[in-house]
């Protein structure tokens, strides 16, 4: 029998990406699975040379700083309310591409399932433009992955 004893769960902070979330707890019931959240920051970085580069540096580390807090709380909220309902969860963080660091956890982590949303905070000329994460990830990944699909309730949201 097939058993996922861990799952991760890639959330981009939107309600489109936390569609996986109901799927991913009734596996992790069933299996006794370990839970592991995981947010890819998308960070801005300066692109070309600035002749005011040490406030542009300063800024750039500031939002970083910022946007961590934000995905760490975001994260640690979902966690506690995971472990409310008796299952052990685990929170990562990782700020480079969203596909390759899912499929770079997927591997680390000794994933056994990922469970993720087939739309997230991206939409339109960009996914259209560089695939969707998803895909890329279904494509690459050492594991099964479960894509939820977006609801007809939720074609509005993206």
């Amino acid at each position: 029998m097939v058993e996922f004893k861990r799952i991760l769960i890639p959330l981009d902070g939107s309600s489109l990406s936390e569609r996986a979330l109901p799927v991913a707890r009734a596996l992790a019931r069933k299996f006794e699975s370990q839970i592991i959240l995981l947010r890819v920051l998308d960070i801005p970085t300066p692109t070309a040379p600035t002749s005011h580069l040490e406030e542009t540096m300063g800024w750039v580390r500031e939002a970083r700083r910022r946007a961590l807090q934000e995905a760490q709380s975001y994260l640690e909220t979902i966690q506690r309310e995971l472990y409310s309902e008796g299952f052990e969860t685990r929170v990562l963080l990782r700020d480079r591409s969203p596909a390759e660091d899912i499929l770079e956890v997927a591997c680390a982590e000794d994933i056994d399932l990922i469970v993720m949303s087939s739309h997230g905070k991206g939409g339109g000329l960009t996914r259209w433009t560089f695939g969707s994460v998803a895909e890329r990830v279904a494509r690459h990944s050492p594991c099964p992955v479960l894509i939820v699909r977006q609801g007809p309730e939720t074609a509005s949201e993206s």
